[in-house]
């Protein structure tokens, strides 16, 4: 029509059919294996490597202080009672540096060392006298396995041992008097070296070198308000990092680890 090639198309309709709606199903997970303690968790599951097939491994511990070890296909490998709630994150140590990986975690009287066979390491479980933990973290500096434990407690000290549990001159204890909110750590700042700190309930952060002595700028006092645990974030620079932190009403604060509070907005 016009010069233009027109069509019709004919649909037949039957309107006494009813439409086919199928029902859309959201996404189903089906459990492939189920286990069952005897006690509620309190801790976990973690996820940590199975050296031996590189599969990966649960602990956790029940309401009895019983840590498990658990493997992929819902095995329990191992139980062992421990002296209380596990109070740190669950890290892998190469002790023997052989590739067997052992377990260490915290509880707040003991520090454990425990092989894949339920079995502890030479020297631990290891307890400081009269303390009580509140943090552990792994320090490896050179990924030489020659590893180190900071460990935070209840009075308000810092500890570092050695890989024995021997503790480091300077380090028997740091006395803070102020208790740790989060768990002490090394940190390597470009172009300044090696930098151990901790962040305190009062808002303060405290930096010091591998012998326990402040570097300049320590201590850094944030503010009483900046008690959650602050972020390592990357620098305005190439390379460089800065401490990022925000109050509990709102404020983000952003300082350099030369002691210095560089930004501040509500």
């Amino acid at each position: 029509i016009g010069g233009k090639p027109e069509a019709t198309l004919s649909i037949p309709y039957y309107s006494e059919e009813k439409a086919v709606v199928s029902d859309q199903k959201g996404l189903s997970l089906v459990p492939s294996n189920i286990i069952t303690l005897p006690e509620k968790i309190t801790y976990g599951p973690k996820i940590i490597l199975n050296f031996n097939d590189k599969t990966e491994d649960l602990v956790v511990q029940d309401a009895n202080h019983v840590l498990y070890l658990i493997n992929s296909a819902g095995e329990t490998v191992y139980s062992q009672e421990l002296s209380g709630p596990i109070v740190s994150e669950a890290f892998q140590i190469d002790f023997l540096k052989n590739g067997k990986l052992q377990v260490l975690l915290a509880t707040a009287d003991r520090l454990y060392a425990i092989d894949r066979l339920g079995n502890s390491l030479p020297g631990f479980p290891l307890a400081l006298e009269n303390e009580k933990i509140t943090h552990l973290n792994l320090v490896d500096y050179d990924n030489s396995r020659e590893y180190r434990y900071f460990l935070a407690t209840e009075s308000g000290q810092l500890w570092l041992l050695d890989r024995n549990g021997k503790s480091l001159e300077g380090w028997n204890p740091m006395k803070l008097s102020e208790k740790s909110i989060i768990a002490p750590r090394h940190i390597r700042v470009p172009s300044r070296g090696d930098y151990m700190i901790t962040q305190t309930e009062k808002g303060t952060l405290y930096f010091f070198n591998r012998r326990g002595e402040k570097q300049p700028g320590s201590p850094l006092a944030l503010g009483k308000d900046m008690d959650r645990p602050v972020k390592i974030t990357q620098g305005t620079g190439k390379n460089s990092l800065r401490i990022s932190a925000i109050s509990e009403t709102g404020e983000l604060l952003h300082a350099s680890f030369e002691g210095e509070i560089t930004y501040r907005n509500q």
